[in-house]
């Protein structure tokens, strides 16, 4: 019987590198991020973010990510575009590739008078455009239900945060 290459075992995840090596031909990716509160109802201006990527490797003593870029959203509450270097999409074609088919990123937000948030694995994939939205939590509210004590609120990923 011969092995079916379309079910092929993935390697564990520990054997899986965030992503490829970028070298200049890359391909690229783009994030928005978006602000606001009350439901989506009121876009937020002045929200920081911050987004970090991955570290390469370099000896014991490396940062394991470093400061990518940092955005401001602005009135209607949207960052400016982020280009971001990503896997070429061809990382998803085949399977049981030792390599993610997107660039994962960290996002931090600031802004006073809100509790900050954090979004950790945030995909970015070649030629698409991924929308990270933070619904932001008044200092207020974050203190009556515990979360404004200086920690991160983690926003967990889900399929309304990529478009």
């Amino acid at each position: 019987m011969y092995p079916d290459p379309m079910h092929q075992p993935i390697p564990p995840a520990d054997d899986r590198r965030t992503s490829p090596p970028l070298s200049e031909d890359t391909a690229s990716g783009t994030l928005v991020i978006s602000a606001g509160y009350g439901n989506r109802a009121f876009p937020l201006p002045g929200v920081r973010a911050e987004i970090y990527v991955p570290a390469e490797p370099s000896g014991e003593e490396a940062p394991s990510e470093v400061l990518f870029a940092v955005r401001e959203t602005d009135a209607s509450g949207i960052a400016p575009p982020l280009t971001v270097p990503a896997p070429d999409a061809s990382y998803s074609e085949a399977p049981g590739s030792l390599f993610l088919p997107f660039t994962v990123l960290r996002v931090r937000v600031f802004r006073d008078g809100f509790a900050p948030q954090e979004a950790t694995q945030v995909p970015v994939f070649a030629g698409i455009r991924s929308l990270q939205y933070f619904e932001m939590v008044p200092t207020t509210e974050a203190e009556r239900y515990g979360a404004a004590s200086g920690l991160f609120t983690t926003v967990s990923e889900s399929a309304d945060n990529v478009l």
